[in-house]
């Protein structure tokens, strides 16, 4: 089981807070959280999934009963407006894939960087040898000769 939401999951966590805005009380019953969510039709543990995502917002809070089952929720729905309003579930799950995009481009950015760079550095050399060795050719002196002119103009 997967801790995190999906972008579906994401969705209808933003229709179940507006759904809780509708209830008069501050608080509801398991039967009214199965409702809404077998009308989406997800299985039990994904339901589990989104309601302690949504309770790490500190936008429910989540009563187990001793079987470690849901009983029952309760939240404050200034919060989940406040929430609704300034953010939702399906914008952060969007910034936080986004994230999680950009950081595998960069890691496969830093891992071909310098490979890319030494068959750069490697071509450049070798085509300006080849190039010299081209113009030494023309001009009537030996590879040989050019080849020892460079040795030493390279040593200083």
């Amino acid at each position: 089981m997967t801790e995190k939401l999906t972008k579906r999951e994401s969705k209808i966590a933003d229709l179940f807070l507006e759904f809780l805005l509708t209830i008069d009380k501050s608080y509801a019953y398991k039967t009214t959280v199965y409702f809404f969510f077998n009308k989406e039709k997800l299985p039990e543990d994904r339901i589990i999934v989104i309601c302690k995502y949504l309770e790490r917002k500190n936008l429910i809070y989540i009563i187990f009963d001793n079987n470690e089952e849901l009983k029952n929720i309760r939240f404050d729905k200034a919060n989940i407006l406040s929430f609704l309003k300034n953010d939702s579930v399906n914008k952060l799950w969007t910034s936080e894939k986004k994230l999680y995009n950009d950081s595998k481009l960069s890691q496969w950015q830093v891992k071909t960087f310098w490979i890319a760079l030494s068959f750069g550095v490697f071509g450049g050399i070798y085509s300006g040898y080849d190039f010299i060795k081209s113009l030494t050719n023309e001009c009537g002196k030996s590879a040989v000769e050019w080849n020892v002119l460079l040795y030493l103009y390279w040593l200083g």
